[in-house]
């Protein structure tokens, strides 16, 4: 099975160090990264294992007339149709093709550009940054990739078997809808606290706590409108576990992102939950201001 990882971040980069381990991976990185891989490599830390992925793996164009039986797109949002774009053309009927970004509904733009081929939902739990150009660290166990789709999942079966012969978890939701809002709803949370108060997520949790569940509540509605059955045992659920197991430190990358005056997913994060709010009439009056605040402080910076 070909695979191709498109973007070599974090989570691309980790995905690809633990599939190059098995299979034929191609991973598809910027120009300015390639420079450090065709040298070096890529250096993979995660626990008390080491992994060296070769150059050789690299590129930033697969070969011409080359097709891949599973595409993974592991960009940023915003960079998400450029990709897809380049690579529409190395696809056939029988690939199967999902992005990770944080978000809702990226299916709908690769459908755009690969409108034969297999097109699933997902999401990802993992903790995996980029330490130095060329090396990545994978930050505790925690690993899970979630696919689904509407229609039927027996492809995606495919995937399951691929990734864990490389020792990585994956579930097939029946209802992906429900998992992607799950995480959506944290991550949105999460983001706009964390980047409007430019505190960590322990710090959002401390001082912070009422307007965050008022967040985690606004959003479980939303869900219901768009018919993603999210109830009040799960949002508490998540509120909980997020008190008992994130260190008090850890940044969310909208935070880091805003702050730093670097582009961010504000719009495909916060602004999409206000997107999808003014299509059903719905009010947030929570988080829209927040993402009013948002919007200022990336344009001043």
């Amino acid at each position: 099975m070909k695979v191709a990882i498109v973007g070599t971040g974090g989570v691309g980069g980790y995905l690809g160090a633990m599939l190059s381990t098995k299979y034929d991976v191609s991973m598809i990185t910027k120009e300015s990264y390639l420079k450090v891989f065709e040298k070096d490599g890529l250096t993979l830390l995660d626990g008390d294992s080491l992994i060296k992925v070769a150059p050789k793996f690299f590129t930033t164009m697969p070969k011409k007339g080359e097709k891949f039986d599973l595409i993974i797109f592991c960009t940023k949002a915003y960079d998400l149709e450029a990709s897809a774009k380049l690579l529409k053309e190395f696809a056939t009927k029988d690939t199967i093709l999902f992005s990770i970004c944080n978000g809702l509904e990226y299916e709908k733009s690769l459908k755009e550009y690969f409108p034969k081929s297999f097109i699933a939902s997902s999401c990802i739990y993992i903790n995996s940054n980029i330490v130095k150009p060329g090396v990545i660290r994978k930050k505790g166990e925690t690993f899970l990739l979630i696919v689904g789709q509407k229609e039927d999942n027996t492809p995606l079966l495919k995937v399951k078997e691929l990734f864990e012969g490389a020792r990585l978890s994956v579930k097939v939701a029946k209802d992906i809808d429900y998992e992607c809002w799950k995480k959506y709803i944290f991550i949105v949370s999460f983001g706009a606290l964390t980047a409007l108060y430019n505190k960590p997520m322990g710090a959002v949790l401390k001082d912070h706590l009422s307007e965050l569940r008022d967040l985690f509540y606004e959003l479980k509605e939303l869900a219901n409108i768009y018919d993603v059955k999210i109830d009040s045992a799960l949002i508490d659920g998540l509120i909980q576990n997020a008190q008992k197991n994130i260190p008090y430190d850890a940044a969310t990358s909208l935070q880091l992102d805003i702050n730093s005056g670097k582009k961010n997913e504000l719009e495909f994060l916060v602004g999409k939950a206000v997107k999808l709010a003014e299509n059903k009439n719905f009010e947030l009056p929570t988080l829209e201001p927040i993402y009013q605040k948002l919007k200022e402080k990336t344009n001043m910076s």
